[in-house]
């Protein structure tokens, strides 16, 4: 009864971790489809493949085959992905690249000592490497759970959550919670401390989210560019820019921003015969 409990937790916990890694999916698509990444910060990002990472090591170093090696594995591969979607559209591409290149630093350190644990050279126990990549990935996972925090001063600033990633802060508590109680049936302390902490952050900002929900607080003022348009030569004389608002919002307020657009003047336009 209890290894049936085991294996039917082992791959709840994988569906929820999958769907954890790849509920930044919808916010990355927006970012192609429109060419920019708006407010988005990539630290979410980079932190997402950093504890993917370090986790799939986990379970290399483990022989934690099902569910840690296999669910991660899956999530570095689709964190690569949204990172390079980032690096595409994003403008301060510099500081964006400056960031992916600190991440890679830690994914190949960490990788270079498992490979090299595994293979001898250190002449290390496997107990002796499970803690020291234990104790990395769970920096790895309070650091991808806490990066959200960074925007709690601009939430509290602009009384709105809009800049938060509920989406993703849900899935991670969610999971989170799963992997508490995954990590205590098989008994593995490494699971069940950093999970513990992480799915206590993710209800913490589950409930800020809530209280300061868009919609509560009517503010729509975060919006994406779509496309630009200008004036025809007998019409008024200016340029403007076509934004689609990149929160939902009651249909009250989207009709009080003209059907979710809204148009700011970019420059002026003088007719031909005064350029």
């Amino acid at each position: 009864m209890g290894t049936s409990f085991v294996d039917v937790m082992r791959v709840v916990t994988t569906l929820s971790a999958l769907y954890m890694c790849a509920s930044p999916s919808s916010a990355v698509y927006r970012m192609h489809r429109h060419r920019d990444v708006g407010n988005a910060s990539i630290l979410p990002f980079a932190t997402l493949w950093v504890c993917n990472h370090i986790w799939m090591l986990y379970g290399y170093v483990t022989d934690n085959e099902f569910p840690v090696l296999t669910t991660y594995a899956i999530g570095d591969a689709l964190s690569v992905v949204f990172l390079a979607v980032y690096v595409r559209w994003a403008t301060d591409r510099r500081a964006v690249i400056r960031t992916c290149t600190i991440a890679l630093l830690c994914n190949a350190a960490v990788t270079l000592y498992v490979v090299l644990g595994k293979g001898g050279l250190f002449q290390q126990s496997q107990q002796t490497m499970t803690l020291v990549v234990g104790i990395i990935a769970v920096a790895s996972s309070l650091a991808l759970y806490a990066s959200p925090l960074a925007a709690i001063r601009t939430v509290l600033q602009t009384r709105s959550s809009a800049s938060l990633p509920f989406a993703m802060i849900l899935a991670g508590t969610i999971n989170n919670l799963l992997w508490v109680v995954y990590g205590i049936l098989v008994f593995d302390l490494f699971l069940i401390v950093p999970s513990s902490v992480n799915a206590a952050l993710g209800l913490v900002q589950v409930a800020l989210y809530g209280v300061l929900h868009p919609s509560r607080t009517g503010a729509g003022s975060l919006v994406v560019p779509v496309g630009s348009c200008q004036s025809p030569k007998d019409e008024l004389p200016f340029s403007y820019s076509i934004m689609e608002l990149s929160t939902p919002l009651p249909i009250s307020i989207v009709k009080e921003k003209l059907d979710a657009c809204s148009i700011t003047i970019a420059e002026p336009c003088l007719p031909e015969g005064q350029r």
